[in-house]
C-alpha cells in the first residue's frame, strides 16, 4: 500500500513539472533580441580547438509573466560559485571573470555581448539564465512527516504545498560576433511543505524533490530561498549534461 501511494506521489509530482514546463518559455533568446520561434533557427559558429578562456555572465530571470521571485544575493552568488567550478572541471574552458550581469539588456541584439566582450577583454563570455515559476496551493500533510501518511491514525496538519519548476540556459558566445557557439538547457522542481500555523515541530518545513532524495529541512525564513535553490541547482546540473553533450557535437575549428 505504501508503495502505491509513493509512487501515486511521484506521478502526481512529475505531472505539475510537465505542466510547469509548459508555462515557462526560455528566456535566453530575449537577450538576443529574437523571439523563441526565431531561437531555434538562430545561427551559431563552431568552436576552436584547445582550452578556452571566458567571462561568465549569471542572470536571475524573474521578468516573464508568473516566473516566481529571484533567488536572495547569498542563494544566487552560491549558485553562480557551483556553476563556475563546475564549467571549470568539465570543460575545456577557464572562467577568467565573473561579469556584472547589469549590462546587460532585454531585447537588444547581439551587439551588447560584443561590446562586453571587448570591455572585458575576452573572446568568449558563458552566459547563464536562471528562471522559474511556482504554484502554490493548499494540502494536509502527515504528522510524522512521511510521504506515506498515516491517515486519520496519526492525525493530519492543515498547509500548504508550494511547487516550484526551474530552468537554466547556458550558451557559449563568440565574443567577436556576438553569437551563441553552443547552448542548452536543463530543468528540475522540488516542493516545499510548510504548515499553516507556526507549531514546534521537526519536519516541517521540508523540502522534497523526488523519493529516491533526501528531504531538506530548511527554516521558516530561509524555506521559499531554499525551494528555489533546490531546484535551481539540480537544473544546473542537468543543464550542464546537455551542455556537455551539446559542446561535443559541435564541429572543432
Amino acid at each position: 500500500m505504501h508503495a502505491i501511494l509513493i509512487m501515486s506521489l511521484a506521478v502526481t509530482s512529475l505531472i505539475v513539472s510537465s505542466c510547469m514546463t509548459q508555462s515557462l518559455p526560455e528566456r535566453l533568446p530575449v537577450y538576443f533580441g529574437v523571439d523563441n520561434k526565431r531561437w531555434s533557427n538562430f545561427p551559431t559558429d563552431s568552436i576552436p580547438a584547445g582550452r578556452l578562456k571566458a567571462g561568465l555572465l549569471a542572470v536571475n530571470d524573474a521578468t516573464a509573466p508568473q516566473s516566481a521571485p529571484a533567488l536572495s544575493d547569498g542563494e544566487f552568488d552560491r549558485f553562480t560559485h557551483r556553476l563556475k567550478a563546475n564549467l571549470d572541471e568539465q570543460f575545456p574552458l577557464t572562467v577568467v571573470s565573473v561579469i556584472d550581469s547589469d549590462h546587460l539588456t532585454q531585447g537588444e541584439n547581439v551587439s551588447q555581448f560584443v561590446r562586453l566582450a571587448q570591455q572585458e577583454r575576452l573572446d568568449y563570455l558563458l552566459f547563464a539564465v536562471l528562471s522559474s515559476t511556482e504554484k502554490e496551493v493548499s494540502d494536509r500533510f502527515s504528522l510524522q512527516g512521511t510521504l506515506q501518511g498515516s491517515g486519520a491514525r496519526g492525525g493530519l496538519l492543515v498547509g500548504v504545498r508550494a511547487e516550484n519548476y526551474a530552468l537554466v540556459e547556458l550558451a557559449l558566445i563568440d565574443g567577436t560576433t556576438g553569437l551563441p557557439v553552443v547552448h542548452a538547457n536543463g530543468s528540475a522542481w522540488s516542493v516545499l511543505e510548510r504548515l499553516n500555523v507556526p507549531l514546534e515541530s521537526n519536519v516541517y518545513p521540508v523540502v522534497r524533490r523526488d523519493v529516491t532524495q533526501p528531504p531538506i529541512y530548511p527554516t521558516e525564513e530561509t524555506a521559499y530561498d531554499t525551494l528555489r535553490a533546490v531546484s535551481a541547482h539540480d537544473a544546473m546540473k542537468q543543464a550542464l549534461m546537455h551542455f556537455q553533450e551539446e559542446w561535443g557535437k559541435q564541429p572543432s575549428s
